[in-house]
C-alpha cells in the first residue's frame, strides 16, 4: 500500500562547513514535527517541514572524557525531553523547550528568516538593505507544504501537544537545555523513555529499573529483577507500544519476550511470555539470534528482526496468551531468488507506518519495505550496480543504520551506514536522506468509493486511474497514460500539511482532501478547488473519521473543539459554516464512516454502530438516524477496526423499509487482519428490534478488502480480500455457510503449523519449532474457504468490475550511469479475474451460471484471452495429474520438460482397457510413435477429472472457441494434447470447422498441430487446402505466412512444392531454391491480375475455381505456354514437366518414381501409406503416397521444359516489384 516515488533528498548537516563526526543515530518525536540526529559529540534537532536544523548542542571534550561518547537517543513521549545513552553507562537528559518566535504570531519566526548583521555596511549608500526583509521574501516565494503549519492567527494549534504539528511550529523557537546526568552503577545496557518512567536495563545484575522523570512525585527508583520472567540474561533491547500497553524484550541470548508492566506501590511487576526462542530449547538446535523488534498496534503484530536478515512476525492476542506465529519476511523469498547479491547482513532498524500498512527494514547492506502481510514494495538490492554512476551518492542503498517514517508516512527518513559498498568511509555530510512515498487512499480511509477506484495519494497531489473509462486495450496496456494527476492547492498545503484523508465520489469526478485542519474539495468537471474563505473557520475543526461523497454532497466526520460532528457540504456552494446543509452531533469520537447508496454507517470510539439515512426533500438534505447497535464484547478495541461495511438481503432491498436495514444487515469488519462477518439473528424476546449476532471469521491476514453489492452476475454481494500475496474471493457473502470452514485449531506439530502459515518460497534462517507450547495453542476460530484465489505479482488497488480486471501498482527502481542517484517510479499492472470465477462455476458443474457470467464480458477485446487462460490452467492441472497417475516418474518428468518443438517422448498408454483413437506423429529419430487419445478418460470417478469437459462445453457457447483451443494447444506441451483433444475433438475436425466458418487465420494456427500429429503428406494436404482457400479470399498475407511455414518445416522445399502442387498454383517451380516471400508476392501479383494471364473458365472440360471476375484462379488443366511454364522461364529453376494436371493426379506419384522424405521435414518420419482425405481429393481420385526413395531420383525423372520468351518481361516486372 506504500511504495517509493521520485528520488531521495539528501539532508545536509554541516552545509559548507568542515566534516565532523559521522551521524550514528536518528529518532523522531511522537508527532513527527521534530526529529533528532546524534553523533558521538553532538545532538541536533530538526524540523520536518521545512526540513532544517532548528537547534543543536555540542559537547566539549571534557564532557566526553567524563561521561563517555554518545551512543543512542530517544524522545520522551510528549516530545519535551531527550535522553542520550553513553558508552560509559551514563544517561544524559536534555529538555526541549518551545518558545514563541520574536516576530510574533501570524508571521514566520526569525529562525526561518535571514537577518542581516547589525554592523557597518549592512545598507547601501541609498540606505537600502542588502538583504530582503522577511516580508519581502514571503511575498516573492511561495511556501512549501507544511512550512506555515500553525501560523494561523487563531492559535487553535495550541490544542495539540507541545512540539506537535499544529503547535505553532514555525512560530516556535526550539531550545535545548541540559537537565541532568544519571550514572548507572550496575552498567547500562539500554534505556527506554515512557510517560512516567525511564526504563533502564542494567548489566550486572540483569535487571530493569524504572526511574521517574525529574520533578515527579514518588521519585524513588523502582527495580525488578528479571529472574521471575526470564533466565539471568541481559535485556539488550526494549520496545514499547503505548496503544497496546505491551513491551518486547530482546535478551542477550537472542530470544524475544512479550511483557506487560504493572506499576505496584512496592515494586513494578512484569508478566509475559517468551515467543521467539523457547527457553527449553535443546542446545543442539540452532537459534538465529534476534536483534531488533517493533510493534504494529493497528494490526496487533509483533515483529522480530534476526541476525541473518530475516524477520518473524507474530500475532499478539492478550497479555496472558502467547503470541502466535503469523509469517516470515525474507528478501530472498520475496524475490524468489537465491542470488549472491541478496546478502542483507543483520537487521539494524525496523519501523511500521502509523497506520500499520507498511514495514520498513534496514540492514547492514540495504533496506526494504513490505506491506503488512508480506508483499515486497521496494528494496535496494540489485544485480546491476555496475551500471551505476561512479559518483553515485545515494549511500543508503548500500546499508542503513536507522530509519523512521515522517508525519502521515509521506516520507521515510534514513540514516545510511558509515561505510559504503566497498567498505570505504562515506561522506559524513551525505548520510541523511528523506525518501518520498506514495500510498493508496485506502490507507487513510477505507470506504467503498476509495476501493472502487485506483486512488493514490502523494505528498502534495492525488492520482486517479482513468483507465476504466478508456477502451479495452488502453486499460491493459502498461504504456497507456491513464492516470489523472491533480495538484492540491499549495496555499492549503502550506498551512495544513500533511494530508490525512482523501476521498473520491462514486463517479470519480469529485475529490475531497483533509489535512491537519479544515478541508478542500475539487471537481474534475471544471478543474477547480474550493477552500474556506475564512481562515478562522478552516482552522476551527479537523476531520476525524473520514470523508464521503453522496452525489454532490460531501459528508465530513469532524472534531470541532472537542465536539464530534457530521457535516454536510454542497459542492455547488462556497465552503463556509453558514452554508452547511446539515449538522449532526455524536457523543463519542468517530472512528470510521462508510456510505452505501443513501445509507451512512458510522462507527464510534465507544463501540457503537450508527445507521443514518440521507433524506432529500424539496428544501433540504439531512441525516435521519435509523438506529444504532453497540458491539461491546464483540469488538475489543474500536481503534483497531480498519474497515467497515454491510450487506442487505435482496428481499429487504426490494420490499423492505430502509429504516429497518440495520436489523437484517450482515455487518463486515476488518479487525487485526481478520475479516469478520456478523450475521443478525432475532432473539427469542418480544422486541422485534432486539438483534443478536453470530460471528464468522472469513479469513485472517487480510490487509484490506472490497465489497461489490451490485456486482455483475454471480459477483453480486461478492467479497474480495487481499492477503499480501493474492486476492481471496467469496461469491455472495450473504450465503456463506459455516460448514465450509477450515479448522485452524487442529492439533499437530507446531513446526508444521508454522511452516504451513508461510507462503511457498525460499525461507531463510531456522524456524524455531519449540517456541509454541501446545497448551498455549488454543486457536479460537475457524476460517471460511474462499471460492477463488488469485495470486498476484503486484499490489492491487481496485477491481474494475465492468472490465473484468484487477488494477494494481508495481514499483520499480532505475539506476543509470548518467545519474548519481536512484529514481523510484511505478508501473500500472493488471490481472484478469474472469477465468477464476468461471473455473469456480465449472468445478461445481454450474454450466448455466458460467455461461450467463461469461456473456456479461463477451464483448471485451481480451475475452478470448481470458478463456484461453481458463482452458490452459485446467488442462495443465488435470493432464499433469493423469501423467503422474499413469506414467513412470522418469517418463512423466521427461514429458513435462519437452517443448512443442522437441516433444519426441509421449506417455505410455494406460492399461485400463479403454479404447483409443490413434493419431500418428513422427520424430527426427525416423521412428514412428503413436499419440493415443483416450476418449474414455473422463469416465473416471475422479472429481478433478470432470472440469475439462465442462470447460469445453462452456467454450463451445462462444465464438472464440476454435481459436481458444488451438491457442492453448500451441502454448502447452505436446504430452498434454491427447487429454485436450479427447475433450475438444480431433484437430482435423476442428480444422475443417474453421474452414466451414471461414476462419482462415484460426485454421492456419491448427496447421502446426496437424503437422505434429499427422503424417507429413496428410498435413501438407491440409496446408494446400488452406492455401487454396486463402487464394480464393485474396488473403495474400496468409498466403505468404503459409509459404513461410512450409518453407521453415522443410528447408529443401519439398513441403512447399507439394502444397503448391496440390493447390494447383504456380506449377513448374523448383521450391528448393525459391524465396517464399518472393513467391507469395508473385502469387499476389498474378492473382490480382489473373484475367491477363490465366485462361478463361470452362476450358479443357474441367470446372475450375473462380475469382470474383470470372477468371480461373487455379488452372487445373492447361498445356504449353501457361502460367506454370512462364514461371519456370524466369530463373525459377523449373522442375518437373507438369503437363496436363488435375487434383487427382497430384495425389499420386508418377510411375517409377519415389519421393524422398528428409528428416528435417517434420518432427517424425511416417511409415506405410495414407490415403488422401476425402475432403481434399475429388471422388475420382485414387492412389497412395509412397514416401521412399530420394530427392535426386525424383528430380531426374522429370526433364526440364524448354524456356519460352513469351512471358519473360511480364514476370520480370513481378520479380522487381517483389523485391527480387
Amino acid at each position: 500500500m506504500y511504495w517509493p516515488t521520485s528520488a531521495a533528498r539528501a539532508l545536509t548537516v554541516n552545509g559548507a562547513g568542515s566534516p565532523t563526526h559521522p551521524t550514528i543515530a536518528i529518532a523522531r518525536s511522537r508527532s513527527g514535527a521534530y526529529w533528532a540526529s546524534l553523533t558521538a559529540a553532538s545532538l541536533t534537532i530538526w524540523s520536518t517541514r521545512p526540513c532544517q536544523i532548528v537547534a543543536a548542542v555540542h559537547r566539549t571534550q571534557l564532557s566526553i572524557d567524563e561521561y563517555g561518547a554518545n551512543t543512542a537517543l530517544s524522545f520522551k513521549y510528549d516530545g519535551s525531553a531527550i535522553i542520550i545513552e553513553t558508552d560509559a553507562s551514563y544517561i544524559l537528559l536534555y529538555d526541549i523547550m518551545f518558545t514563541p518566535g520574536a516576530s510574533g504570531s501570524g508571521s514566520t519566526s526569525s529562525i526561518y528568516s535571514y537577518t542581516p548583521s547589525s554592523g557597518a555596511g549592512t545598507k547601501s549608500a541609498k540606505k537600502e538593505s542588502y538583504a530582503p526583509t522577511p516580508t519581502a521574501l514571503r511575498g516573492a516565494f511561495q511556501p512549501e507544504a507544511g512550512e506555515l503549519v500553525g501560523s494561523s492567527t487563531t492559535g487553535v494549534g495550541a490544542e495539540l501537544s507541545k512540539g506537535g504539528l499544529g503547535g505553532n511550529a514555525p512560530n516556535e523557537v526550539v531550545e535545548i537545555s541540559f537537565r541532568l546526568v544519571l550514572r548507572i552503577d550496575a552498567g547500562l545496557s539500554c534505556a527506554l523513555p515512557t510517560d512516567s518512567y525511564m526504563l533502564v536495563s542494567t548489566l550486572s545484575p540483569p535487571a530493569i529499573q524504572a526511574i521517574p522523570w525529574p520533578g515527579q512525585e514518588n521519585a524513588a527508583a523502582k527495580t525488578t529483577v528479571q529472574s521471575s520472567l526470564i533466565s539471568e540474561e541481559r535485556v539488550i533491547s526494549l520496545v514499547h507500544s503505548r496503544a497496546m500497553n505491551t513491551y518486547i524484550w530482546i535478551t542477550e541470548d537472542g530470544r524475544a519476550h512479550s511483557a506487560g508492566l504493572t506499576m505496584d506501590i512496592k515494586r513494578p511487576t512484569w508478566r509475559g511470555k517468551c515467543f521467539y526462542g523457547a527457553p527449553n530449547r535443546s542446545e543442539s538446535e540452532n537459534l538465529v539470534p534476534a536483534c531488533k523488534a517493533t510493534i504494529n498496534a493497528r494490526f496487533s503484530l509483533l515483529t522480530v528482526g534476526l541476525e541473518d536478515g530475516t524477520l518473524r512476525v507474530y500475532t499478539y492476542r492478550s497479555p496472558t496468551k502467547k503470541p502466535l506465529f503469523s509469517h516470515n519476511l525474507s528478501i530472498r523469498s520475496s524475490l524468489r531468488s537465491t542470488a549472491s547479491f541478496l546478502k542483507t547482513g543483520r537487521v539494524t532498524s525496523l519501523a511500521w507506518t502509523s497506520d500499520g500498512y507498511a514495514l520498513a527494514v534496514g540492514w547492514e547492506h540495504g533496506w526494504a519495505v513490505w506491506s503488512t502481510y508480506g508483499k515486497l514494495m521496494a528494496s535496494s538490492f540489485r544485480d546491476d550496480w555496475v551500471s551505476a554512476s561512479k559518483h553515485f551518492s545515494d549511500a543508503f542503498m548500500f546499508g542503513v543504520n536507522s530509519l523512521f517514517w515522517g508525519p502521515c508516512n509521506s516520507e521515510l527518513f534514513i540514516l545510511s551506514s558509515s561505510k559504503s559498498k566497498d567498505d570505504k568511509p562515506v561522506d559524513v555530510d551525505r548520510q541523511l536522506f528523506a525518501l518520498p512515498f506514495a500510498r493508496s487512499a485506502v490507507a487513510g480511509q477505507h470506504s467503498p468509493d476509495n476501493t472502487r477506484y485506483a486512488f493514490v495519494q502523494l505528498d502534495d497531489a492525488v492520482l486517479v486511474y482513468r483507465g476504466s473509462d478508456q477502451p479495452d486495450m488502453s486499460i491493459i496496456n502498461p504504456e497507456s497514460d491513464v492516470w489523472s494527476h491533480i495538484k492540491i492547492p499549495q496555499a492549503y498545503l502550506a498551512l495544513h500539511w500533511p494530508i490525512r484523508y482523501a476521498s473520491i465520489s462514486n463517479d470519480g469526478r469529485l475529490i475531497a482532501v483533509a489535512g491537519r485542519r479544515g478541508l478542500t474539495h475539487y471537481s474534475a468537471v471544471n478543474g477547480r478547488w474550493k477552500r474556506y474563505q475564512l481562515a478562522s473557520q478552516e482552522a476551527g475543526f479537523s476531520v476525524r473519521g473520514g470523508l464521503q461523497w453522496y452525489q454532490h454532497v460531501l459528508i465530513a466526520a469532524c472534531d470541532a473543539g472537542g465536539e464530534n460532528q457530521l457535516r454536510l457540504y454542497s459542492r455547488d456552494l462556497d465552503l463556509d459554516n453558514s452554508q452547511l446543509l446539515h449538522l449532526e452531533t455524536l457523543p463519542s469520537p468517530i472512528v470510521l464512516t462508510s456510505l452505501f447508496d443513501n445509507s451512512l454507517l458510522v462507527y464510534t470510539a465507544d463501540n457503537t454502530f450508527y445507521h443514518f439515512l440521507i433524506v432529500i426533500t424539496k428544501d433540504a438534505i439531512k441525516l435521519e438516524l435509523c438506529g444504532s447497535i453497540t458491539f461491546e464484547g464483540v469488538v475489543g478495541e474500536p481503534s483497531r477496526v480498519r474497515g467497515m461495511s454491510w450487506m442487505i438481503p435482496k428481499q429487504q432491498q426490494v420490499y423492505g423499509n430502509p429504516a429497518d436495514d440495520l436489523i437484517v444487515a450482515t455487518v463486515i469488519f476488518l479487525i487485526d487482519g481478520k475479516l469478520v462477518l456478523l450475521r443478525p439473528r432475532q432473539t427469542s424476546g418480544d422486541d422485534y428490534e432486539e438483534v443478536a449476532y453470530d460471528m464468522q471469521i472469513l479469513a485472517d491476514r487480510i490487509e484490506y478488502y472490497w465489497t461489490h453489492l451490485q456486482g455483475i452476475g454471480s459477483l453480486e454481494n461478492s467479497l474480495w480480500g487481499y492477503d499480501g500475496h493474492g486476492i481471496k474471493l467469496w461469491l455472495d457473502a450473504l450465503t456463506i455457510e459455516q460448514v465450509e470452514s477450515t479448522d485452524d485449531g487442529e492439533s499437530g506439530d507446531p513446526a508444521d503449523r508454522d511452516s504451513d502459515s508461510v507462503k511457498p518460497g525460499l525461507v531463510e534462517g531456522s524456524v524455531p519449532h519449540a517456541e509454541a507450547d501446545e497448551g498455549d495453542r488454543d486457536f479460537e476460530y475457524k476460517t471460511i474457504q474462499e471460492r477463488a484465489y488469485m495470486p498476484l505479482d503486484f499490489y492491487p488497488l481496485c477491481v474494475a468490475m465492468e472490465k473484468g480486471i484487477i488494477i494494481g501498482i508495481e514499483p520499480e527502481t532505475s539506476v543509470k550511469k548518467n545519474m548519481d542517484f536512484t529514481m523510484f517510479r511505478s508501473s500500472t499492472n493488471t490481472h484478469l479475474f474472469l477465468q477464476h470465477v468461471l473455473r469456480h462455476h465449472l468445478q461445481l458443474g454450474q454450466l448455466e451460471e458460467a455461461v450467463k457470467f461469461g456473456w456479461h464480458y463477451a464483448g471485451l477485446t481480451y475475452f478470448a484471452h481470458a478463456l484461453e487462460i481458463l482452458l490452459h490452467s485446467v488442462l495443465e492441472d488435470e493432464a499433469d495429474y493423469i501423467q503422474q497417475r499413469e506414467s513412470p516418474p522418469a517418463l512423466s518428468e521427461s514429458a513435462q520438460s519437452k517443448s512443442l518443438g522437441a516433444s519426441d517422448v509421449t506417455p505410455s498408454p494406460p492399461t485400463n482397457g479403454t479404447h483409443f483413437q490413434d493419431v500418428s506423429f513422427t520424430s527426427t529419430a525416423s521412428s514412428t510413435t503413436r499419440l493415443q487419445i483416450d476418449t474414455d478418460v473422463f469416465d473416471s470417478d475422479e472429481p478433478r477429472l470432470q472440469v475439462l469437459p465442462n470447460v469445453i462445453a462452456f467454450l463451445q457457447q462462444f465464438s472464440p472457441y476454435l481459436s481458444v483451443v488451438v491457442g492453448c494447444a500451441r502454448k502447452t506441451e505436446v504430452a498434454r494434447w491427447k487429454y485436450l483433444f479427447a475433450a475438444a475433438g480431433e484437430p482435423k475436425e476442428l480444422f475443417d470447422r474453421c474452414l466451414e466458418l471461414d476462419e482462415l487465420n484460426v485454421a492456419a494456427s491448427y496447421l502446426l498441430v496437424l503437422h505434429t500429429l499427422e503424417p507429413p503428406e496428410e498435413s501438407t494436404l491440409y496446408s494446400a487446402k488452406l492455401l487454396q482457400r486463402a487464394m480464393e479470399r485474396s488473403d495474400w498475407r496468409l498466403c505468404r505466412d503459409l509459404m513461410r511455414f512450409l518453407s521453415s518445416v522443410d528447408e529443401d522445399g519439398q513441403a512447399l512444392a507439394m502444397a503448391v502442387q496440390q493447390a494447383g498454383i504456380l506449377q513448374g517451380v523448383d521450391w528448393s531454391k525459391r524465396d517464399p516471400d518472393k513467391a507469395a508476392a508473385t502469387i499476389q501479383k498474378v492473382g490480382t491480375e489473373r484475367t491477363e494471364i490465366l485462361p478463361k473458365a470452362g476450358t479443357n472440360g474441367t470446372q475450375p475455381s473462380r475469382g470474383a471476375g470470372g477468371a480461373t484462379l487455379f488452372p487445373w488443366r492447361h498445356t504449353g505456354g501457361g502460367l506454370a511454364l512462364s514461371l519456370g522461364q524466369v530463373g525459377l529453376r523449373g522442375g518437373s514437366s507438369w503437363g496436363p494436371t488435375s487434383p487427382a493426379s497430384l495425389a499420386t506419384s508418377p510411375p517409377g518414381t519415389e519421393r524422398a522424405r528428409k528428416t528435417s521435414f517434420g518432427l517424425l518420419s511416417p511409415s506405410g501409406t495414407l490415403s488422401s482425405p476425402a475432403s481434399t481429393t475429388p471422388a475420382s481420385a485414387s492412389g497412395s503416397l509412397t514416401p521412399t526413395g530420394n530427392h535426386e531420383e525424383r528430380r531426374s525423372a522429370s526433364p526440364r521444359r524448354a524456356p519460352s520468351p513469351n512471358h519473360l518481361s511480364r514476370l520480370d516486372d513481378v520479380e522487381e516489384e517483389a523485391g527480387g
